[in-house]
């Protein structure tokens, strides 16, 4: 009796962990869908960007590329030209992390909608504002 409550036990927990197995495949399939997004921030993108507090407008381009399976890439503008370190996604909008040559921090929070990349920009003390639209080609 013992040994037929431990088989059926055993097949229990065995099919507890399938379960929860067949649960993560699912949630690594849905990660990878997000990973396809890559594809739609990687580009050549231009605009104008704004500083808060100032009308002044400031051409702005950002080129990330894939290099494997990282997202790497310049922002350039006419005042600065910063190298891309890192870029996540998450909770539906993009963070795009870089420094300048003289290695301050600048910080991008954006989202891709109706095919501009909408967001807001931080660099040293300042903020401000940007759209840009994806250069075709």
């Amino acid at each position: 009796m013992i040994n037929l409550i431990r088989a059926i036990s055993l097949v229990f927990i065995l099919g507890l962990l399938a379960s929860v197995a067949g649960i993560q495949g699912y949630s690594f399939q849905k990660s990878k869908a997000a990973k396809s997004d890559i594809k739609d921030i990687v580009g050549k993108w231009g605009g104008e960007a704004t500083e808060d507090g100032n009308s002044e407008v400031m051409q702005v381009t950002i080129d990330l590329r894939l290099d494997g399976n990282r997202i790497v890439g310049d922002v350039r503008s006419p005042e600065v030209e910063l190298k891309v370190t890192n870029v996540s996604f998450a909770d539906g909008k993009w963070a795009i992390t870089c420094v300048s040559a003289d290695g301050v921090e600048a910080k991008i929070g954006c989202t891709i909608k109706s095919a501009k990349l909408i967001g807001e920009w931080s660099f040293g003390g300042n903020t401000g504002k940007f759209q840009l639209s994806k250069s075709q080609g």
